[in-house]
């Protein structure tokens, strides 16, 4: 079945400050969110569904955070986080419920030795305890860009309830090699993961050369390493075996700053960069022996990849006229841990261009916004085989991510306007977006058989409103 249904969203912001003379500072951040999406579907293609889908992802985060200056060269900021996620999918009779509390604590120490070094010490601790109840098809844990339809895999039932720490210590430094010219900056990363009962070793580093006063180079690289998300690593629904994936950095930056020390003027920065994935979680159909038993991988690390481009952003102002253009290049590519054959990733988007103006006045903030996006990749259906057993024809996938949907490009602009009294400020905005009602394709739907197919559209012109209170 296809829908054509917006979703609603709910954002709340709570900020308070504090402040206790020139060393000490106290913040109090509340923020909360629903993304919510319901359709209904009485007369769907597909002649084994009809009915609604509902889907949620909902949080709430209370995080106070207090900085404190030791003296000129030192100082400590620790924070602390306490909320719930939940993430909420009903497709037809079938359910996923996913709550997780979140604990966490971070701590930054930061150093100025002397005129040539400085360093910075850190802790992020993240403690999950989470459940989940589902009832939901196979189809809907498959990472690859073709899905197999819900009523032709098996119905996994899943009743977890676990906690999941996760520890990471950080140690950065500065080294003035040659004094306003050349600086090393040495650092190291350490991560625990203990549902993946691995620890992560991750060097990062680079050189910053200062060509003169307005101008630099900055080469660096480093390891980073990157857990999986907990359904994927639950034995009824995943791979508890699966370990964190990883990718080296490579990148080289220039900046430059046109103001000469007039805050009126252009500044520009680019660079070149290089990752080199590796230990990729893809799907696998094998079968393997876990604790004695023949069990389905479902994922494993096999999978490979790259992604290198260019970028580039232009910023200029005058008076209260901000301008920005910025732009990325890039080629993602994956490598099929079984043919060995190369295709783009799912997300490789070649081309990104992205133009803002800004114009205020006193009350009056004048905004807009050019947005130019290459198309995503897809893999285009060739035909269908029809299943007995489910009662629903099986699409048969041509050549993986060999075809892309239309580029994408809106035009958005937004007034601001703001209303000062004595003790509190009100703002209010008017947002419109895809002004020129521009129908972007977003994805591809086909008929039950898969013998037809057309477009689908993303939003249309959309106004949204909103107000804000200062205290």
């Amino acid at each position: 079945p296809t829908f054509n249904t917006a979703p609603t969203y709910w954002d709340i912001n709570l900020t308070y400050v504090k402040k206790w003379g020139e060393k000490a500072k106290f913040d109090m951040i509340g923020i909360a969110s629903q993304d919510k999406v319901e359709a209904v579907s009485e007369d769907a293609d597909n002649p084994t569904f009809s009915g609604t889908v509902f889907g949620t992802t909902e949080f709430y985060r209370l995080i106070p955070k207090f900085e404190y200056k030791i003296d000129e060269s030192s100082n400590v900021t620790t924070s602390f986080g306490a909320g719930v996620d939940r993430q909420i999918f009903k497709p037809g009779e079938q359910s996923l419920v996913f709550e997780s509390t979140q604990l966490t604590w971070r701590s930054r120490y930061s150093k100025k030795v002397n005129e040539s070094y400085r360093y910075q010490l850190g802790t992020d601790f993240l403690l999950s305890k989470f459940k989940v109840d589902s009832r939901i098809s196979q189809s809907f844990f498959v990472r690859g860009d073709v899905n197999p339809p819900f009523e032709a895999t098996e119905l996994l039932i899943t009743r977890a309830r676990q906690d999941d720490l996760r520890q990471g210590y950080h140690w950065i430094n500065d080294y003035d090699l040659i004094r306003d010219k050349l600086v090393f900056s040495p650092q190291l990363r350490v991560d625990h993961y203990q549902l993946h009962e691995t620890t992560a070793f991750q060097p990062r580093g680079g050189f910053r050369y200062f060509v003169d006063d307005s101008s630099s180079l900055y080469l660096s690289s480093g390891l980073y390493v990157q857990p999986e998300p907990v359904l994927n690593q639950l034995e009824a629904s995943g791979n508890p075996d699966l370990e964190p994936s990883r990718s080296v950095h490579y990148s080289l930056r220039y900046e430059k700053d046109f103001r000469e020390g007039s805050i009126d003027g252009a500044q520009f920065r680019s660079s070149i960069f290089y990752k080199d994935l590796q230990n990729l979680v893809v799907d696998s159909s094998a079968v393997i022996r876990r604790d004695g038993e023949q069990v389905p991988e479902r994922f494993n690390n096999d999978g490979e990849g790259s992604s290198q481009g260019l970028e580039f952003l232009l910023r200029y102002k005058m008076g209260r006229l901000n301008l920005n253009l910025g732009y990325t290049y890039t080629v993602s590519r994956r490598t099929d841990p079984v043919s060995g054959d190369e295709f783009p990733s799912e997300q490789d988007q070649t081309h990104n261009l992205n133009f803002t103006a800004v114009k205020s006045w006193d009350k009056y903030v004048l905004s807009t916004r050019f947005r130019y996006v290459s198309g995503l990749p897809f893999t285009p259906f060739t035909g269908a085989v029809y299943d007995e057993n489910s009662d629903v024809y099986i699409p048969i996938p041509g050549r993986r991510l060999s075809e892309r949907f239309e580029d994408f490009w809106s035009l958005d602009v937004r007034i601001d306007r703001k209303w000062i009294y004595d003790t509190w400020i009100l703002s209010a905005y008017l947002d419109i977006q895809n002004v020129t009602n521009r129908q972007n394709q977003v994805g591809r739907s086909y008929n039950f058989d898969f013998s037809e197919s057309q477009s689908q559209t993303g939003l249309p012109i959309l106004p949204t409103f909103g107000v804000k209170g200062e205290f």
